[in-house]
């Protein structure tokens, strides 16, 4: 849906150099007609390129979407995309765009799922061409690749849409991160092709939350999700609140023996949260412990009794 590998960049490179038909497309990119055939269709459908007929054939050209022209001007200055966007590249660059701050090497493959092999190739070439910068605690997009990262922002955007359009036209995006898809939808409809987090995962695993609308994550590579994942969506649908910060201290609780610390703590150094997993998890162990930003103890308390189901601890004695 979103990957662009280099038979893609090829023939997108035919397309900025000038070439509008077919036959033309497909010899500069060293294709047959109908492989060139599917490929344009691929990335029309991707929103990059558009068809226009004339009489009995037609033109291609790239679309007056602001990704397309965000990728145009990249060609236009020489970008390297065959060795720096092509096939997995392009969701770990996503990643670091989305990350707003560095990321490690193993952080990088065990949140992608990549090898570290390749994780290597894309570092390797990310700073060559001067792409990627190398910080003290792992690599980020570099300052002077600005067009770079919108393209990839707006890219990413697009590819959101598209997805929540075909799930359903109630479904709202709430985030995108490396062309994983956070979204709501009015409570009850289905969501086919996407896994249940925040509110429905929460009530189905202990945690009662009232809501009218549930949420969705959708990840392209079927990445299976797990309570981790459930704690840091819930935060992410609203940063800064301290009510989502609560359900989500709540869920950890009553669940923190079955919780993997270590991918908890992955999930937020890739979500650019660095120290979030730790508090988090230094909260729910040490119950006289206040940290800024939290909720208060008291409230605290009185919330894990209200919305922590069967397994939550006695009611507070002000209650």
């Amino acid at each position: 849906m979103h990957a662009l590998n280099a038979t893609d960049i090829r023939v997108l490179r035919a397309v900025f150099d000038g070439r509008d038909r077919l036959p033309a497309v497909a010899a500069a990119a060293g294709l047959s007609l109908p492989r060139a055939s599917v490929v344009l269709s691929g990335l029309a459908a991707k929103g990059l390129l558009e068809k226009t007929r004339r009489g009995i054939s037609w033109t291609v050209g790239f679309s007056d979407s602001r990704s397309a022209h965000l990728l145009r001007e990249l060609f236009g200055r020489g970008f390297r995309a065959e060795e720096v966007l092509a096939d997995s590249k392009l969701t770990m660059l996503s990643v670091l765009a989305g990350n707003g701050g560095s990321v490690g090497p193993r952080d990088l493959a065990d949140f992608t799922g990549l090898s570290g092999g390749s994780v290597r190739s894309f570092v390797r070439s990310g700073l060559r061409y001067g792409v990627l910068r190398r910080n003290d605690d792992g690599y980020s997009i570099s300052r002077s690749a600005v067009t770079l990262l919108s393209f990839l922002r707006s890219y990413e955007g697009d590819v959101a849409g598209r997805v929540a359009g075909a799930i359903s036209k109630s479904a709202i995006v709430l985030r995108t991160f490396g062309f994983e898809v956070l979204f709501s939808m009015p409570g009850g409809e289905s969501a086919g092709g996407a896994s249940p987090t925040a509110v429905t995962a929460f009530g189905a695993d202990g945690v009662e939350t009232i809501g009218l609308r549930d949420y969705y994550h959708f990840t392209p590579a079927g990445r299976k999700l797990r309570r981790e994942d459930y704690i840091l969506d819930h935060i992410m649908l609203d940063p800064g609140s301290v009510q989502h910060l609560t359900i989500s201290l709540i869920y950890l609780k009553l669940h923190r023996k079955k919780i993997d610390l270590r991918r908890l703590g992955l999930l937020s150094r890739v979500y650019g949260m660095p120290s979030l997993a730790g508090d988090m998890v230094r909260f729910v162990d040490d119950r006289a412990l206040e940290i800024k930003g939290f909720p208060k103890r008291a409230e605290f308390d009185e919330k894990f009794w209200m919305y922590g189901g069967d397994h939550a601890w006695k009611a507070p004695a002000s209650a």
